[in-house]
């Protein structure tokens, strides 16, 4: 949103001189849209005075790396709270079978829950709060569930997963492999 309104104020000159400069891919692919716009806006004015042409959407902004450490940690705090809170009363005051019964049908839906929160609009509870969302990096449309899935497989890497989000494009080894990434809402 910032780049979007720098790159409005500047004049059509500046911009083009500002494509030779060494700019992220995100402050790129802004210039290029407010360049685009500006063009349609001369072309459609030459036809005809009364008639803007329509402003391309903004481009989505890739979501800051400790928002999305943080969407990860409230998922696991939040799941840490939930099974806690429903297997040690469990524990403590039904029959041990019962609640075996009851820790192992909590596990199963964790693991549910771990490898396909992102499938469902893009958006695990964490990333809800944070308000981030991964989307397919082919269509930009939110994650769907076999993506989530090949994406969460790899938080089992721990750091090593991290460490790829230090790089220029901010994505993940899992969001390498399911093709996806992760922006502001």
């Amino acid at each position: 949103e910032y780049l979007r309104q720098h790159y409005d104020r500047l004049e059509t000159n500046e911009l083009i001189r500002l494509r030779s400069t060494d700019l992220t891919p995100e402050a790129k692919v802004v210039l290029e849209t407010e360049l685009a716009s500006r063009s349609l806006e001369h072309t459609s004015f030459a036809a005809s005075a009364s008639v803007s042409a329509p402003r391309p959407l903004a481009p989505p902004v890739l979501a800051p790396l400790r928002r999305r450490f943080a969407a990860t940690a409230l998922d696991y705090a939040g799941l840490f709270v939930v099974l806690f809170g429903v297997n040690f009363p469990m524990y403590l005051y039904t029959p041990k079978s019962f609640s075996d019964l009851i820790g192992n049908a909590s596990i199963a839906v964790a693991l549910v829950y771990f490898f396909f929160k992102d499938g469902l609009n893009g958006q695990s509870l964490g990333k809800r709060l944070l308000k981030i969302k991964v989307l397919d990096r082919a269509t930009d449309e939110p994650c769907r569930l076999s993506r989530s899935l090949i994406r969460n497989l790899f938080n089992g890497l721990g750091l090593i997963d991290w460490l790829f989000a230090l790089g220029r494009e901010k994505r993940r080894l899992g969001d390498y492999a399911a093709e996806t990434y992760v922006v502001n809402a």
